[in-house]
């Protein structure tokens, strides 16, 4: 195992195997020319979010979201493409499923099978969070066996909030 580092450059391991050729393998999400483009462009989607009562009934009448404490990508707001997907993927039980406007803006898409997804599953640390938004990008899709599901981390992203 070699450490690399110079000035200015994030510590980089690199680990020798010997079916394959040189791999890299880093803790950050980090490709220096990995911006968004035009291409991660997600805009304006109709979202779900299940959620108990209590809460459902103070999200639509405050219009207001705010970030869980916990999550896989961290904390943020998750929200999935259907109400039976929004249910499925429920930490908290899920009574109620909300629809709503979610401006996702320039999406970075992870997948079980990327790399940098295994390295987010070790939890969206503050700086990957800023590595990310430095990047351009406003939000995080996450492609599973469950379905797609997306995570914005700004509560004015969200809008138009009402019962599914």
């Amino acid at each position: 195992k070699f450490v690399q580092e110079g000035a200015g450059s994030i510590p980089v391991l690199f680990q020798l195997v010997p079916w394959s050729p040189l791999i890299l393998v880093s803790d950050e999400i980090y490709e220096e020319n990995f911006k968004a483009n035009q291409k991660h462009y997600e805009g304006i989607k109709k979202l779900y979010h299940a959620t108990n009562r209590r809460a459902a009934g103070a999200i639509v009448k405050s219009q207001k979201m705010r970030p869980g404490p916990v999550g896989e990508m961290g904390p943020g707001m998750y929200f999935a493409t259907s109400p039976d997907d929004a249910r499925r993927k429920s930490m908290g039980g899920a009574e109620v499923i909300l629809k709503m406007d979610v401006d996702l803006g320039y999406s970075r898409r992870f997948s079980e099978h990327d790399r940098n997804w295994q390295i987010c599953m070790k939890g969206m640390s503050e700086s990957r969070l800023r590595r990310l938004q430095q990047q351009g990008f406003n939000s995080i899709s996450l492609e599973r066996d469950t379905g797609r599901e997306y995570v914005v981390y700004e509560p004015e992203r969200i809008s138009n909030i009402s019962l599914s």
